[in-house]
């Protein structure tokens, strides 16, 4: 009653290659609607592009997503107030839905924020300890928000009717190997 399926980690490349081409990672985010904590009150809006797609490996210790060079020009009205790098890796997991259908899931990131210097800023791009800390949040915040929105889209196979369970995880030559039970 058990089963292994391999899911290469090229799939997951292609598709935020695809993702990446069409632009599906830009995006620019009113930051006054919505509950965006402490980054709403410092800053109007945020123009967030990806420079580079991201990418999945798994010929480590297990699936990683490694999100570089996520640009964000954070704007109070017309003016830019300050240009940030954004650069993740965040470890991956297949989980059961209560369904039994299987989804990928993001761990906990480990996020870098490099301030840009010579970033086309109004002004001076100083930035106080509160403030950094806010774009990191937020930089966190995108993280998981590209790795499991985009993530959500990668197909994982599935019998209806049947449930899996005791699933284990681990990496094999590039791909990333689930084995279970089919209850």
């Amino acid at each position: 009653h058990g089963f292994q399926m391999a899911v290469a980690d090229d799939a997951a490349n292609q598709l935020f290659t695809r993702l990446w081409s069409a632009k599906a990672l830009d995006k620019t985010i009113d930051l006054q609607n919505g509950s965006y904590g402490e980054i709403g009150k410092l800053y109007d809006s945020v123009e967030v592009s990806a420079a580079v797609p991201p990418f999945v490996d798994a010929s480590g210790s297990g699936l990683v997503l490694t999100i570089g060079d996520l640009m964000a020009t954070f704007k109070n009205g017309g003016s830019i107030v300050t240009n940030v790098a954004i650069n993740a890796q965040v470890e991956l997991k297949v989980a059961t839905n209560a369904d039994g259908t299987l989804r990928f899931d993001v761990g906990t990131p480990t996020t870098y924020v490099d301030v840009l210097d010579d970033a086309n800023v109004d002004g001076a791009n100083q930035l106080s300890n509160a403030d950094f800390e806010a774009i990191a949040s937020f930089a966190l915040s995108r993280v998981i928000a590209v790795g499991s929105g985009s993530l959500a889209a990668v197909p994982l196979p599935g019998v209806g009717g049947v449930s899996l369970q005791n699933l284990t995880v681990a990496e094999q030559q590039g791909y990333l190997v689930v084995d279970g039970e089919v209850q």
